[in-house]
């Protein structure tokens, strides 16, 4: 059905140009500044200009450290002129330790500019002081991340920090790299200190001259800061029927790395330019709905785009996030993830995309990917889309992990033009296939999913009659076969019924019902086969019961509050004071706010659902949910003007 047009792409995408696209945008967008996230929106708008792309905008959003879009507050802009840390003592090993002429990632973003000629401090090891007092007027070196410290070091008067931390074994394994340190100070540099990053190498050779005695560093940074704008790229293919009707590809823009996010918005260009240019020489005909990229600042760009465009969100039928997705794999040690959208909104466009990447082994055999279901509590723009109060459903393709990711050493080298060919037919395949689809592909698209969703019910089942012939606690087991079989079915049947995005027309719709009630017919069956051998097994009837949470006494209220979301999108608390962070904690026992915690319940409240509700619905997604927690948590997003808790018992 779409392999003839996975072969198109995989003919006329270029990874070669796309890759030096890719170092174009790393280039500039490596120096961290407000005029360098201008110079490289321009460059991508006349590169989507001179491939024909048409109504290429670049959209100002405010970058003043305060402006919300939703919940999320676009960064203050930044210009950072020099910046650089010397040793002053001791003499005999004196020099720069790093700059930002040399190593542009070296420095925190937005952090503070030095009186004119800089500071000499002392340096001291946060890891060996026994008094946190000590490090007033002092820079502080440290092995932990920079934002994990930051609080109590200000509050007790460091100049600045050093950090030569890198996550997991990265330490070991890329000794050389400095982690790029962007959200320390984000969305404004209230604490007016500095940061660095070093690589554990130097962080170590720094510990160990303060083991052995006093140590002075030299620090000048020339920096501002700006209430200023920055821009949001986006240009169109329009349909040739439905033009108002879009895919939407979208990347990010602005970050320093190479494969993070330079090789995702290279290859969406190169996507744009393939289908215009295969469109003008007539290998294929313009397709009938419009396909859209949209480029700018991760998560910020895509909210306030949302934001402006609130009242047309519905006409997005799908999208597609390209992240980070032209590692050379082996190099970067990496696998291409698909991360899928959320249970509260399965779609279409997950099975459609897992066709693609299995087709695309027979170019590329030795290329890697699998699923990641629980991507979606990542952040990323495909999250963002894909939350079901925006419900544009948007799966995410991501090399994870990444030895280089957010450091120095994420460069152009490490770009496979190969994978960037590939990731770009799969995305344009994806892209053009969706906008095009007619009534007849729909329903072919419908019947694909139908026979996984089929699958996937009898590998369920099956997976629970290798339980039962263990031959222990059987009924337990039947029942909680029956439930899960249950959660499937409804996942599976809201995925098949998403092809209507597409097309919606009378011989669509008629088909998918017959489809729905037939995968409910199978489901059914294979839960009868599930009981016929239990009960072959025990020799009696079994007992069926109906999972349910069982609410406690003083908690009858979860039954009849339904949270309503009033903010677009997932909260950030990004302005959030410390005594609402402390107050969140005593009930998540996280401080960060977009996790699995917070996200399930506000994935599963539709404006509908009582807590009650959505707690079953959390139990049956991630196998555990707590209502006190949940009500607590809702209490508070209620209190903070995040929902509104309507009281079914309340008469309007």
């Amino acid at each position: 059905m779409y392999d003839k047009f996975l072969k198109l792409f995989w003919r006329n995408i270029s990874g070669e140009r796309a890759k030096r696209l890719c170092a174009e945008i790393y280039m500039s967008d490596v120096k961290q500044t407000h005029s360098a996230f201008w110079n490289t929106a321009k460059m991508v708008a006349d590169e989507l200009k001179d491939s024909g792309v048409e109504d290429v905008r670049i959209i100002e959003q405010k970058a003043d450290g305060t402006t919300k879009y939703g919940d999320w507050i676009v960064p203050q802009a930044w210009e950072v002129e020099k910046a650089y840390i010397s040793i002053v003592e001791p003499q005999e090993v004196s020099g720069v330790i790093v700059s930002y002429e040399e190593n542009p990632v070296s420095i925190a973003t937005l952090s503070a500019a030095t009186p004119n000629g800089g500071i000499t401090a002392e340096l001291v090891s946060w890891e060996d002081i026994k008094n946190k007092e000590e490090v007033s007027g002092k820079v502080v070196l440290t092995a932990k991340r920079m934002r994990e410290i930051r609080d109590e070091a200000f509050k007790y008067g460091a100049l600045g920090i050093i950090s030569y931390w890198l996550p997991g074994d990265r330490r070991f394994i890329v000794p050389d790299a400095n982690y790029w340190e962007n959200y320390c100070f984000v969305p404004k540099n209230v604490w007016n200190g500095f940061g660095f990053t070093i690589s554990p190498r130097k962080g170590e050779m720094l510990r160990g001259l303060l083991q052995r005695g006093k140590v002075k560093v030299h620090v000048e940074i020339k920096a501002k800061f700006l209430d200023a704008t920055v821009p949001i790229v986006t240009g169109v293919i329009y349909g040739s029927e439905e033009v108002d009707r879009e895919v939407v590809l979208v990347a990010h823009l602005y970050e320093v790395g190479a494969n993070d996010n330079a090789s995702g918005c290279a290859t969406c260009i190169e996507i744009m330019r393939t289908i215009n240019e295969l469109i003008n020489r007539g290998e294929l005909p313009r397709p009938r709905r419009s396909i859209r990229v949209i480029l700018g600042y991760e998560c910020y760009a895509l909210m306030a785009y949302l934001t402006m465009i609130r009242d047309r969100i519905g006409k997005m039928i799908a999208g597609l996030d390209l992240d980070m997705v032209g590692e050379n794999q082996d190099l970067c040690r990496s696998v291409l993830l698909l991360s899928t959208t959320h249970p509260a909104a399965r779609a279409f466009s997950d099975y459609l995309m897992m066709d693609l990447l299995e087709m695309a082994r027979n170019f590329m055999p030795r290329f890697v990917w699998k699923i990641r279901e629980t991507g979606i509590y990542m952040i990323h723009d495909g999250s963002i889309l894909s939350d079901p109060m925006i419900n544009v459903p948007a799966p995410a393709l991501i090399n994870w992990p990444d030895i280089f990711y957010h450091s120095n050493l994420d460069t152009p080298d490490k770009v496979s033009p190969d994978m960037l060919r590939l990731v770009g037919a799969i995305g344009a395949t994806y892209a053009y296939f969706i906008a095009n689809a007619s009534t007849g592909e729909t329903k072919l698209l419908a019947y694909n999913i139908f026979n996984i969703a089929r699958k996937r019910i009898m590998d369920t089942a099956n997976e629970y009659l290798k339980e039962l012939f263990r031959g222990k606690r059987i009924e337990e087991v039947v029942n909680k076969a029956m439930d899960r079989i249950d959660f499937i079915t409804e996942i599976e049947e809201r995925a098949l019924r998403s092809v209507l995005r597409i097309c919606s027309d009378g011989e669509v719709r008629s088909e998918v019902d017959r489809l729905c009630k037939e995968l409910k017919d199978f489901a059914k069956h294979e839960k009868e086969r599930i009981i016929h051998l239990a009960e072959k097994e025990i020799g009696r009837p079994i007992v069926l019961k109906a999972i349910k949470i069982e609410v406690p006494k003083g908690l009858e209220e979860v039954k009849y509050l339904v949270p309503i979301r009033k903010v677009l999108g997932v909260p950030t608390l990004a302005d959030a004071s410390e005594d609402m962070l402390r107050e969140l904690m005593k009930i998540t026992r996280e401080r960060y706010p977009y996790s699995r915690m917070l996200c399930a319940p506000l994935f599963w409240a539709n404006g509908k659902r009582s807590i009650l509700e959505i707690a079953d619905n959390i139990r049956r997604e991630i196998g555990r949910c707590d209502l006190e927690f949940l009500l607590k948590l809702f209490r508070f997003l209620e209190k903070y003007g995040y929902v509104e808790l309507k009281d079914l018992r309340v008469k309007s």
